[in-house]
């Protein structure tokens, strides 16, 4: 089986197949490919008619929906660029993604959970209620349009039934495989996120090689437990089941009630997601491994005892761990469901064709021999183009050849398996959300309350890690995770807020003043042990 190289060539695949077929189940919502293709198509003449051409990014801030696939499919084939906007986002979050990818256009709705999208959308664009009435410094002057989902579209907005029975010609993109496609933000090493820029072939390649190991046939239904801006979800289980001809699942969020029932009532055949997403099903007081028994594989995130645990417990008999990363497309590595038991169960497998994995010594980038340890290299067709509009952020993670410094830690063994052993980064990841702590930090600093504030990362059963928030506070003071809670909401999402608050006297420091968080993080998980 082959594939199609760029979106457009998608759209013209998925319309060769059956138009009552069944295309994905979103919530109690069901459409065909027919359904599927003509909105994407119509929306696409649309974008062109207002004006969207190659190249230009067009922002999407809505949870799992019909209309997110719809707007992936459309905007990539007019050789535009989709800019997802992580559903659970406050403004200046938000904000700053729009900015920073100078998006001309903004797909969006009413609210989403707690976040009141309209008013936040008002602010920064002052036609949308048709007043015009906003201060000059909330507005994102590159944001010429908004698409508004649902049935009570602002003034100013184009509705979206509109934009999906256009009826316009629809000019031919004519797309290049390594064309971009998508800037998929991820939080590095500094306080602001950064947009990995990724290409259509980058994208489809990768899900049809992980579909291919996986070993995808016509009667495979594929649940979708990751949210669709996250690059796991969009491409390793949306982009695979509409390559394959598969039914997709999904929920407009994530809840595991709602999952497992899911899954058993439409007997779906995969099952993937991060580690987090396998173990709030399994701990639910009803799960019963007869009604997941339908799962036959999937993939995920995780340690080996985790996914030796999953295959035991939920019954997954072909579970396979992988690695990858937002600015890898993203998967890195996955094993074959042909490779021997054992090798899927500990290693997180082999490169794809095309993709090259190597071990790096961090200090001097010498490559190592079968299993050292160091810091984990990849070339190939997925990994992005550049970071968008930061040119130095791009130097600092490319080596010559194309080389990709990932950060993480890693060995390879004789026959290529990759095996992960941790991060070099001190990214904090609760659940499959990445962040860096300094961003949060930065708001705590700004409490009446603390002198000194550190966030790290502390193991959790369900989501892997969560936030723990490290204070030396000021003289007469005192704080409490109660306080952080109510200062931090609304002003960051709310994985990125502390679970709990530690106080401590000093902080350990090197020589030069810098804060040594890895003997921080040791602390902490020595005091737990005394507790």
């Amino acid at each position: 089986m082959n594939h199609p190289e760029t979106m457009e060539r998608l759209v013209e695949r998925i319309g060769s197949y059956p138009r009552e077929g069944l295309a994905c189940v979103i919530g109690d919502r069901r459409f065909s490919y027919g359904e599927l293709v003509d909105a994407s198509r119509r929306f696409a003449s649309y974008l062109t008619e207002i004006g969207i051409r190659r190249g230009d990014r067009v922002a999407i801030w809505l949870p799992n929906s019909f209309e997110w696939v719809v707007s992936l499919l459309a905007v990539g084939t007019i050789g535009a660029i989709l800019v997802p906007i992580n559903a659970r986002f406050q403004e200046s979050e938000a904000a700053y993604v729009l900015r920073q990818s100078g998006s001309r256009v903004l797909i969006t709705q009413n609210s989403f959970a707690k976040t009141e999208y309209r008013d936040i959308v008002a602010r920064w664009f002052p036609n949308l209620e048709g007043d015009g009435n906003r201060e000059d410094d909330e507005k994102i002057t590159s944001l010429e349009q908004v698409v508004w989902v649902g049935d009570d579209a602002p003034a100013g907005a184009h509705p979206w039934e509109k934009a999906v029975s256009w009826e316009g010609e629809l000019p031919a993109a004519e797309c290049q495989r390594m064309d971009p496609v998508l800037i998929q933000y991820t939080s590095g090493t500094t306080s602001f996120p950064k947009g990995a820029l990724l290409t259509h072939y980058g994208l489809l390649h990768n899900a049809y090689m992980v579909g291919d190991r996986m070993h995808i046939g016509p009667d495979d239904k594929v649940f979708c437990g990751g949210p669709f801006f996250h690059i796991g979800g969009v491409t390793m289980q949306v982009l695979l089941s509409l390559i394959f001809g598969v039914p997709f699942y999904t929920l407009d969020r994530f809840d595991p009630i709602a999952a497992f029932e899911m899954v058993a009532r439409h007997g779906c055949t995969t099952y993937s997601g991060i580690e987090s997403l396998f173990l709030m099903v399994r701990n639910l007081e009803h799960f019963n491994k007869e009604h997941f028994s339908t799962v036959r594989t999937g993939w995920m995130t995780g340690s080996p005892e985790t996914v030796r645990l999953v295959r035991e417990e939920m019954g997954i008999e072909d579970i396979l761990c992988i690695y990858g990363t937002s600015e890898t497309s993203p998967n890195v590595a996955i094993c074959d469901l042909d490779d021997p038991l054992e090798t899927r169960l500990s290693s997180c497998g082999r490169a794809h064709p095309g993709c090259e994995i190597a071990v790096l010594d961090p200090d001097n980038s010498e490559f190592l021999p079968p299993g050292a340890k160091g810091e984990i290299v990849t070339r190939g067709y997925n990994v992005m183009l550049e970071y968008y509009g930061n040119p130095d952020e791009t130097d600092a993670v490319f080596l010559e050849d194309g080389w990709f410094r990932t950060g993480d830690m890693g060995s390879m063994d004789a026959d290529g398996y990759l095996y992960y052993h941790g991060r070099y980064k001190e990214i904090i990841r609760v659940g499959g959300e990445n962040f860096s702590p300094e961003e949060v930090e930065g708001i705590l600093y700004e409490h009446p309350a603390v002198e000194q504030v550190a966030l790290v990362g502390m193991p959790d059963e369900t989501y892997g890690e969560v936030p723990v928030a490290v204070v030396r506070t000021r003289p007469g003071h005192a704080l409490d995770a109660e306080e952080v809670r109510e200062y931090l909401g609304g002003k960051v999402a709310g994985f990125k807020i502390p679970r709990r608050v530690e106080e401590v006297d000093d902080f350990p420091m090197t020589e030069s003043g810098k804060l040594q968080k890895f003997r921080l993080r040791e602390r902490l998980l020595e005091r737990e042990e005394h507790r």
